[in-house]
């Protein structure tokens, strides 16, 4: 189960999106997404119950990284306001269809 301070730490960063902050609360940040990588891992021991291809992958494998790539976009913000992963038998950056979980404060 997700914690609040979770929750939490992704409301935060949603009105403070900057460089700054987040190094500040970088130690919020790192408990975070140690948490959504324990659900996504009792996500993926769940599922596998029923699609034993996935058996196999650990959080890491199949979760995003948190820092945007603003390049070519307006929107400067540098950090998503969200934590996701794509669990398939062969990763995240796998064409192959496979499960997403989204999680963000306030998204339906």
């Amino acid at each position: 189960m997700l914690q609040q301070s979770t929750i939490k730490f992704l409301r935060d960063l949603k009105l403070h999106n900057n460089k700054p902050w987040f190094d500040e609360n970088r130690k919020a940040y790192e408990a975070a997404r140690q948490d959504f990588a324990d659900f996504i891992d009792q996500v993926i021991q769940t599922f596998a119950e029923k699609d034993p291809s996935i058996a196999h992958l650990k959080a890491k494998d199949c979760m995003f990284r948190i820092n945007r790539d603003i390049r070519f976009s307006k929107d400067k913000t540098p950090y998503k306001t969200n934590f996701g992963a794509f669990i398939n038998s062969e990763g995240k950056k796998s064409m192959t269809p496979g499960y997403y979980f989204h999680l963000e404060p306030g998204a339906n």
